[in-house]
């Protein structure tokens, strides 16, 4: 089996502690680890500036940062790199928030061998992997939601209430976003004919998925518009939501009818065309 490396950034003031946890290190087994040392936070954000690291292991008292402080001005540096706290605080409501501020993990001093400290290690740079991976995978598909042409819309199921809207659904239907974000369909007067959204929402909570329903929508303007609406069930914090995706027919129509007509100026084709105007239809 191929032996893991990791290399690690390591920001204690205490020269015990650092020699300790370099002992530690030294017993792994199945990985390599390599630990650079800082004393201070300046020093070792300068270092991450200069190097490139796996994991930051950090000491939250530093004679130049102080508790959460010290993690906040680290994640600030490198938010992509994971960071494994260690402090003598055995505080559970502490812990929690430096969770919650982007820690991966939270290692009580003189609470943890070998084993411990690797594992909690190899972990941290996992979840971060993960973590970076879905952030990087999110933004993608915002992109692609913001920019794809077709016109979309998430709305809460029960209610109507727009989470919301793409650009093309902006810009076909003149509403903004703050108009329509955290607004009811009804409140907007979106459907032409409000009944429309009560059978489209009584489809999708029976099939779990409606394809190519013609409805009439209205925008700003008064206008309405014809659109072919496919529509899933998603849920978005536990909350039944319908993502709905309208391709606007009236637009496709208006190219259909204003496309130059190849044989309208052929003198072939008026010849070989029937006479209609003396040709009567099959009763």
């Amino acid at each position: 089996m191929k032996e893991t490396f990791i290399r690690a950034l390591l920001i204690e003031d205490s020269l015990v502690y650092a020699q300790l946890v370099l002992e530690m290190i030294k017993e792994a087994r199945g990985v390599a680890i390599s630990i650079e040392h800082s004393f201070r936070l300046s020093a070792g954000l300068e270092r991450l500036r200069q190097e490139q690291f796996d994991i930051i292991l950090l000491d939250l008292t530093l004679p130049d940062s102080f508790g959460l402080e010290t993690l906040k001005r680290t994640r600030a540096e490198a938010s992509n790199l994971p960071i494994v706290v260690m402090t003598s605080l055995d505080d559970e409501e502490f812990t929690l928030q430096a969770l919650q501020m982007g820690a991966q993990d939270y290692l009580v001093k003189g609470e943890f061998d070998t084993n411990l400290l690797v594992r909690s290690m190899r972990y941290a740079i996992e979840r971060k992997r993960s973590e970076v991976a879905l952030r990087e995978s999110e933004q993608i598909l915002s992109v692609i939601f913001r920019e794809i042409p077709s016109l979309i819309t998430i709305s809460t199921i029960r209610e109507g209430l727009l989470i919301d809207v793409n650009d093309a659904f902006e810009k076909t239907t003149g509403y903004s976003r703050d108009e329509l974000i955290a607004h009811t369909t009804s409140e907007i007067g979106i459907f032409a004919d409000p009944l429309d959204r009560e059978k489209l929402v009584k489809k999708l909570q029976q099939e779990g998925v409606v394809q190519n329903q013609q409805i009439n929508f209205r925008k700003r303007t008064g206008e309405t518009i014809n659109c072919l609406v496919s529509c899933r069930q998603i849920f978005i914090k536990g909350k039944a939501c319908m993502l709905s995706v309208l391709t606007d027919m009236s637009e496709q129509r208006y190219s259909e009818e204003t496309r130059p007509d190849k044989n309208r100026n052929n003198p072939k084709s008026k010849e070989n065309s029937p006479d209609l105007e003396n040709h009567s239809l099959p009763k």
